[in-house]
């Protein structure tokens, strides 16, 4: 566990100057109601010599960018922040990165660093591709292109770091001041928000619980936020039929932070001469495309396996984030009426708001690799294209690898009775699981 896990929070610091402080101190000065002249001469007399002193010590703060909450006030010499570091690295991807198990691309994920986090990088890699690090208690690999290290991570982090504390021992966090009740544990390593020191140190335990921990436990003063242990398999892949025979209405947003909405549930369009549901032939081609992965040593899991659901769009992505999977493939059928015939792989552009910009790039890869292989597989007579759009939730509330698979038109009578062919749908799968073999690098 870790204080500071908020994927995109970001700390602003500020600083008040000497000689704002000095104002404040001469007008206290001046209001004192004192009647003795040699009393208010000292009293300015002091003024000025704290105020000469803080002119040359800034104060800051620790702010809440989402609300503008202060935390906490920053008094320590911001220098202070090299001391805990013996070669240090800050996170400069704006969404955070993620820690490998090992130095590939496609390696377990075992923590994720936000934003203005850090660390140690402990080594480089032969190709200086990737860096070995320590974040907290995570020890990994993070991309070398998401972190800033040397001397401008040096200087980076002195305005990066915020008042926090370390834990020294294990502990327990407690739900007050009077420390009766407890609520979490922290590990020696980990590094937390303070909010308040009195007794003890309040701390911030998650993105809107505080707890309060004993003094002789942590040690306070500047570091940066640092990893939370996480759990992906990149190579568990999440298969995701559109729609369902649920009679559910409504709309949802798009992506995160967003007030663009798109429907929520659904059924989908039904076959012209089979009369098939969509959501039901979705789920026909999901299931032959899991048999040929399974059959070939992938592990794949499924949003739904009956044609009901009860989530939203959004909501089936839960089934890949509890399972940890690294990829969600996700099928439907094209919308009635395009003017188009075949099959369209769609994907992230390189300018999606709503994930991190690494994924973008691995989507793309995927994507291309599915277009190619449907291409090649299907054969002429079947036509695959590959588009980008930032307008599918299935994309957007994913922050790794989403792709999109759209099989065809069930309102044109030859894409409906291929559809509802098992010969066709095993093609497709083939078709699938040689995009797979060729973005992990699988030859057969």
């Amino acid at each position: 566990m870790t204080g500071s896990n908020m994927k995109r929070g970001c700390r602003l610091l500020y600083n008040l100057t000497g000689a704002f402080l000095a104002a404040l101190l001469v007008f206290s000065g001046c209001e004192s109601g004192s009647d003795s002249g040699e009393a208010k001469k000292t009293s300015a007399e002091k003024a000025s010599e704290e105020a000469a002193s803080a002119a040359t010590k800034s104060v800051y703060y620790v702010l809440n960018e989402d609300t503008g909450a202060e935390l906490s006030e920053k008094t320590h010499d911001p220098e202070t922040v090299l001391e805990h570091y013996d070669n240090i690295f800050v996170v400069t991807n704006p969404y955070g990165v993620y820690i490998h198990k090992d130095a590939y691309k496609n390696s377990d994920i075992i923590g994720e660093i936000p934003y203005r986090g850090g660390g140690n990088v402990i080594e480089k890699t032969t190709d200086a591709a990737w860096y070995c690090i320590l974040s907290g208690t995570v020890k990994g690999y993070v991309s070398a292109g998401s972190v800033e290290t040397g001397s401008l991570a040096e200087e980076i982090s002195k305005e990066w770091a915020g008042e926090r504390v370390r834990i020294l021992t294990d502990t327990d966090v407690y739900g007050n001041a009077e420390q009766d009740e407890v609520i979490a544990s922290a590990s020696a390593g980990e590094v937390y928000d303070l909010i308040l020191e009195t007794d003890c140190y309040e701390i911030r335990i998650s993105s809107d619980v505080t707890g309060y921990i004993p003094k002789e436990t942590a040690e306070q003063g500047l570091f940066l936020s640092e990893a939370a242990e996480k759990s992906i398999n990149p190579n568990i892949i999440c298969i995701n039929p559109l729609w369902s025979n649920d009679n559910l209405s409504g709309e949802e947003p798009i992506g995160p932070d967003t007030s663009k909405t798109v429907e929520k549930y659904g059924k989908g369009s039904v076959g012209v001469e089979s009369e098939a549901p969509e959501y039901a032939v979705n789920l026909l081609v999901s299931q032959a495309i899991k048999e040929e992965l399974e059959a070939c040593g992938y592990k794949v899991i499924l949003t739904r396996e009956g044609n009901s659901s009860g989530a939203s769009r959004a909501e089936r992505l839960n089934v890949a984030e509890e399972n940890g999977a690294g990829i969600i493939l996700n099928i439907a059928c094209r919308l009635p009426g395009e003017d188009f015939y075949g099959m369209k792989v769609m994907a992230a552009t390189t300018d999606n708001p709503y994930i991190s910009a690494d994924y973008v790039l691995t989507t793309e890869d995927l994507a291309y690799r599915l277009d190619m292989c449907l291409d090649e597989t299907m054969g002429e007579a079947e036509i695959c294209s590959l588009e980008y759009t930032d307008e599918l939730p299935e994309i957007n509330y994913f922050d790794r690898i989403s792709v999109f698979l759209e099989l065809g038109d069930l309102s044109r009578a030859e894409e409906d009775r291929r559809l509802n062919t098992a010969d066709y749908r095993k093609l497709i799968a083939v078709s699938v699981r040689k995009a797979f073999d060729s973005y992990y690098g699988v030859t057969r």
